[in-house]
Order: structure tokens, then sequence, then C-alpha cells
């Protein structure tokens, strides 16, 4: 019969080994700690911008220079290229095209004037992101940096009087204008307001007032960089010239996506939830 008897000397040993662990364990939690903090200011200063979108998003991209980018398209031999292109052709007569065609044509006429290159290059300083919530309706909303004297010379703000001008209780104000959609078949608005330094243009009035509440700092949990699936790609990428995050999910539930985006087997995209795609520029 063998029986094991433990001595103080045994006791101070196993002492001094959990002492070891348990300091062990504290310090992988304050470096984790640490690391976190420092991985979540990286994704605060990278995407700022992120943060002043509604939750719900099925694509948002943010551009380093809006103004820029849109102009160096609209002068390149690369869009005479691709103007003359049998893809292009071909792009023009399909369903999506004439829906999308239609529907902006809509959006700028309830305007009163055409939303084209001009008018979108005129809208940020320079940074500017925008994110799409019904492919079908075209919800959007864009979010740009503006100082007050762009503000007051851009073709929103010089045609206000058309759009109705409505006042919430804390004095913010935004305008907003009915939109005859899809030949009549949907309501819809174009909505724009100058909040905190931000221009903000949206075609659907919770949206917008959604957005200017994030940008109040009125509220709670419903900001883009809330969504986990944003929240981990962020830490992961430096955002350069144009940075892309979709919600695949969601996209491959959506019958227009499946239906007029898709260019290949639903099938190739179903085991991808989320993807965040950033490009540089390069000479």
């Amino acid at each position: 019969m063998i029986s094991d008897v433990i001595t103080k000397n045994d006791l101070r040993h196993l002492r001094k080994r959990a002492l070891l662990v348990a300091l062990l364990l504290l310090g992988l939690i304050v470096v984790g700690l640490a690391l976190d903090a420092v991985s979540a200011q990286r994704v605060k200063r990278n995407f700022e911008q992120a943060a002043d979108f509604p939750r719900g998003a099925l694509v948002y991209a943010q551009f380093k220079d809006f103004p820029g980018l849109l102009k160096q398209w609209n002068e390149s031999q690369l869009k005479e290229r691709y103007l003359a292109s049998v893809n292009f052709q071909q792009l023009q007569s399909r369903h999506l095209a004439m829906k999308l065609l239609s529907r902006w044509e809509e959006f700028g006429s309830a305007a009163g004037f055409d939303i084209d290159f001009d008018v979108f290059q005129s809208l940020a300083d320079n940074r500017a992101a925008i994110a799409i919530y019904d492919i079908g309706k075209l919800d959007l909303v864009l979010i740009a940096p503006m100082n007050q004297a762009k503000w007051e010379a851009c073709r929103f703000f010089q045609s206000k009087d058309v759009f109705e001008q409505i006042e919430l209780p804390d004095g913010t104000t935004y305008y907003l204008h009915d939109v005859e959609a899809d030949r009549g078949r949907q309501k819809q608005h174009i909505a724009f307001a100058y909040v905190k330094g931000r221009f903000v243009l949206a075609t659907s009035e919770k949206l917008l007032q959604r957005a200017m509440a994030n940008l109040n700092g009125k509220a709670q949990k419903d900001r883009l960089t809330d969504e986990p699936s944003f929240q981990e790609l962020a830490k992961t990428v430096e955002p350069h010239f144009v940075t892309v995050w979709v919600e695949q999910a969601k996209l491959n539930d959506d019958w227009y996506f499946r239906h007029y985006w898709l260019m290949s087997d639903i099938a190739d995209l179903k085991n991808m939830r989320a993807g965040m795609f950033d490009l540089e520029m390069q000479q």
C-alpha cells in the first residue's frame, strides 16, 4: 500500500507554479487587449467614413480622391476603349442597363437637373464613400466631406427650392423630393443634407435620417462598422485608392443580383460570407 504525502515544500512549489501560470495568463490577456485596442484604433482611422453609414449595406466603397477618380476615368483612354467595345454595346441592350438608366433619369428629373459626372465631381473635397442597400430599388447613400463654400456652390444646394425642406427637433435640416420610380410603380425619394461638414445624398428618406443620426452621434449600434464581418475584414486591410466591402451572403440571396448582376454560377460564391477588396493606383 502506497500513501501519498504532500509536504510543505511540495505545497510551496505548487503555489509558485500556480502563480507563474496565473501571471502568464494575465500577460496573454493584457497583450491580447493591447493588440485588440491597436487594431480597433487602426480600423477607426482607416475606415472613419464607414462609421457614418447605417448598417445593412450590401456593398460599400470608399475613395481616397473621389473627384480625382471621376476625372481620371472621364479623361482616360480606357473609357474611350470601353465605350467602343462589344461588351459595352451588348450591355446597353440588356435589361440591367436600361433599368439603371431609367432609374437615374427619374432621380435627375425629381432633382430638376442631370445628376452627371460634373455634379458628382463637385460633391466632395477629396474623400467620399457610397453604400448600396437595395439593388432592385437602387437605394444608396453617398457621404463626402465638404466645406461650407463648396456646399453652398453645389448643384443640390442651388436647387434646394425644388425640394421640401424638413427640420428635425434638434435643428438639423434636410431636403426631400418624391420620386415616381420604375414608371410610377415604386415610391422613392431623393434626399440630401449637410451635417457636421459632410454632404449626405440618399435615395431613401429613412436611410438619410439614419446616416444623419450617426453623424450627430444619436444612433445606437447602427453604424456599418458595427457589422461583425466588416470589423474583422477591416483589421486586415490598409485602404488605398479604392476599397470595397461586400456582404456576399446577402448578395447571394438577392434576386436582382442573381438574375442581372451575377456573371457566374452562384455556387462559386456560396461559401463566401463577406469580402473586402483594395485597389492601389500605380504608374
